[in-house]
């Protein structure tokens, strides 16, 4: 007889799993499972020291051993969180257990996302670290509201887009399909906890039990431009930092905007030509084809990073999480004179060294 209900191990799905199955299991991190009251009288009869008890919110006291996750269990009726097969000492990782899911059900990794679109950018190094797959975006928010025909309408301009990554083989609207990987698990990390700078990238391996690689390689491809965009800017309601942007009056004649028409306003009033895009394989292609990309954590920025492109950025004063460090990068800040020599420096990294840099001006972007 198998559990009630379906089990995602280590994040996979497995439906009706048998007992003889669960032999080895222990509260580790992020597995979630359906009726968790019967399912935590299973793993009792097991041995496994797991209760009943756990899944009102409680701390179970294996979680204070060898845990490499957030311990604590989501208080809810119907999911809790337990183990990795495994033991404590020896515990499985997320890429084996995804290599014999893959030999079990011979098929392709089904992976879950819910919305932002940015963050859906960033979630793909760790799809690709895991062999690619089919990818589900659920429309529903955090709280399980549904406002579906926003998202859907957003989904449906994000969608050509990520069906041109190579290790995507499909992209779909979720609509109660099973999956394997729930990539979710990133918002259980230090993800949005003011001040912190691990990138949304790093808490997507994190969140998913996998080891952070020291460096990510490009993980986005896009069409060639159609025009020569020197410099790209973009600034998104959201996620402001202290910046002077004073320096932009200068560089007008090589100056681009992105982005909605609320978002282009402030910089087509300095001269900056808008680029209007209708989804975002047609942003991505503006993007491909810029010299520097200027702005803030937004879905533009996401594009630009999984790209390459040499980039400055408006961090977040409260979420600085969007920043990598590299030499491609400069970090705007409230010196004019300072963007403007991280601006010269990026440009001589690109292959738009011809653009003109005058002084800059001292009147700053309301």
């Amino acid at each position: 007889m198998g559990y009630p209900g379906k089990v995602r191990v280590g994040h996979l799905h497995i439906a009706d799993m048998r007992p003889e199955e669960a032999e080895g299991f222990f509260v580790y991190q992020y597995l979630i499972v359906a009726r968790p009251a019967k399912v935590a009288a299973a793993h009792a009869e097991k041995g496994n020291g797991f209760h009943e008890a756990d899944c009102n919110g409680a701390i179970n006291p294996v979680l204070d051993h060898n845990v490499a996750g957030q311990t604590k269990v989501q208080t809810s009726s119907d999911i809790l969180r337990v183990a990795f097969p495994g033991t404590l000492e020896q515990p499985r990782s997320t890429e084996s257990y995804a290599a014999d899911a893959l030999e079990r059900i011979g098929g392709t990794l089904r992976f879950w996302h819910r919305r932002k679109l940015g963050d859906i950018i960033y979630s793909l190094p760790a799809i690709r670290h895991l062999g690619g797959g089919v990818l589900y975006l659920d429309p529903t928010s955090f709280n399980g509201a549904q406002d579906q025909a926003y998202w859907r309408r957003l989904f449906a301009t994000l969608i050509p887009y990520l069906e041109q990554q190579p290790y995507l083989r499909d992209v779909r609207i979720y609509q109660g399909e099973d999956f394997d990987i729930d990539l979710d698990v990133y918002r259980r990390t230090t993800h949005e906890t003011p001040g912190d700078r691990v990138t949304i990238v790093a808490n997507h391996f994190i969140g998913l039990g996998l080891e952070v690689p020291k460096e990510f390689s490009l993980w986005l491809v896009a069409d060639n431009a159609t025009a020569a965009y020197p410099i790209v800017v973009h600034r998104s309601p959201r996620y402001h930092g202290s910046v002077d942007h004073s320096f932009l009056y200068e560089v007008d004649e090589d100056l681009f905007c992105v982005g909605s028409a609320e978002e282009r306003a402030p910089f087509e009033a300095i001269g900056a030509r808008p680029v209007i895009t209708k989804d975002v394989r047609k942003l991505a292609a503006v993007i491909n084809g810029c010299g520097v990309f200027i702005g803030n954590q937004s879905l533009p920025l996401a594009l630009v990073a999984g790209l390459g492109k040499p980039r400055m950025i408006e961090e977040s004063n409260r979420l600085p999480n969007v920043t990598f460090g590299g030499p491609n990068e400069h970090v705007l800040t409230n010196l004019a004179a300072q963007n403007l020599a991280g601006l010269r420096r990026l440009l001589k990294r690109s292959s738009y060294c011809a653009v003109s840099l005058p002084q800059v001006a001292t009147t700053a972007i309301g």
